[in-house]
């Protein structure tokens, strides 16, 4: 009875330990994003030097002996399409309507989906009070997004639309994570990082290399269409050349950010898969997810002092209290 419980505790350590690092993550992220830049190529060059770095972590924490199954493969590469395509919608979903609305979508599908999932086919236990964080949890997430609302009837079309992808697409992520762990034919937990991190690079690799060609190609049309008579004005000197102490530190800056979104983010992902083996994903993803919402609010003030609101800290009190129940 005392190995039990000391068993169940642990879970609940990992999984505190994945909310604080998924909150973590975007510390680093959006610090790479307001030192080096965040436009669409610089993002995907981001997720694929992430990727790369992670899976390289985890072929050192297995000792470069991995082995992987045919359904670790097909579920690595599931994950990883998903991650990718919440990735690309996002770049699409700024040009329509607030990333506050859109990260709530993506959070709602990926904590609602998998709870579903749990109780209609894993015959997960449910209580009152899990339903009840459940709700919670909801109203936390849309009362503290609904100043986003795009404007204007084909705005909010779109971005709503995009919204509903991201909402499956990250609810997808959230339940493979969980039926692998579960798998009788799943490899181990670091095989499955090192494949999922693999493809992942893949795509994200894919994407930047057509968000490049496109903005080639939107650089030359005026040229062609000018028929190449058009040359590109002369720069004066001192004009648009980056100070070069300045560039590199930036490089730095870039680097370091990466590499360390990299470590929090895989640690985070692993603590996650760790816990899914014995957590229910009814318990598990929406505890991440409310105790993330929290902790990044935290991290946002702290580390980019970043003005919080009376209603946020409303919409926060409720998340935290919705995470909490979780526990009965």
């Amino acid at each position: 009875m005392r190995l039990l419980r000391v068993v169940v505790v642990w879970n609940y350590v990992m999984v505190a330990g994945a909310a604080v690092c998924v909150a973590g993550q975007f510390v680093f992220m959006k610090t790479y994003q307001t030192k080096v830049g965040s436009t669409s190529v610089l993002n995907f060059a981001f997720s694929a030097a992430a990727a790369v770095l992670s899976c390289l972590l985890f072929l050192c924490v297995g000792a470069f002996d991995i082995h992987v199954s045919a359904f670790t493969v097909y579920m690595a590469l599931g994950m990883s399409f998903a991650c990718t395509l919440n990735s690309v919608l996002g770049i699409f979903a700024v040009s329509y309507g607030k990333l506050s609305v859109f990260t709530m979508s993506m959070m709602l599908g990926g904590m609602l989906l998998p709870f579903l999932y749990g109780l209609l086919f894993l015959n997960e236990p449910v209580t009152a009070w899990r339903i009840v964080g459940c709700i919670l949890l909801v109203a936390a997430l849309v009362y503290t997004s609904l100043a986003g609302n795009p404007e204007g009837k084909k705005n909010r079309l779109v971005f709503y639309g995009l919204c509903a992808l991201v909402f499956v697409s990250n609810g997808a992520v959230s339940i493979i994570s969980k039926c692998h762990q579960i798998g009788a034919q799943a490899s181990g937990t670091i095989d499955y990082c090192v494949m999922t991190y693999a493809f992942m690079f893949g795509f994200s690799a894919l994407a930047l290399a057509v968000c490049l060609l496109l903005r080639r190609r939107k650089r030359s049309a005026p040229v062609l269409l000018q028929g190449g008579a058009a040359e590109a004005a002369p720069v004066p000197a001192g004009e648009g050349a980056e100070d070069v102490p300045a560039a590199n530190k930036k490089r730095l800056l870039g680097l370091l950010s990466v590499a360390a979104y990299a470590v929090i983010s895989g640690a985070g992902y692993l603590l996650q898969l760790y816990g899914a083996v014995d957590l229910p994903a009814s318990v598990l993803y929406p505890i991440v997810t409310g105790g993330s919402i929290v902790l990044t609010a935290v991290f946002g003030r702290v580390f980019f002092k970043e003005r919080i609101t009376w209603k946020m800290w409303i919409g926060f009190a409720v998340a935290l209290l919705a995470t909490v129940l979780f526990l009965f």
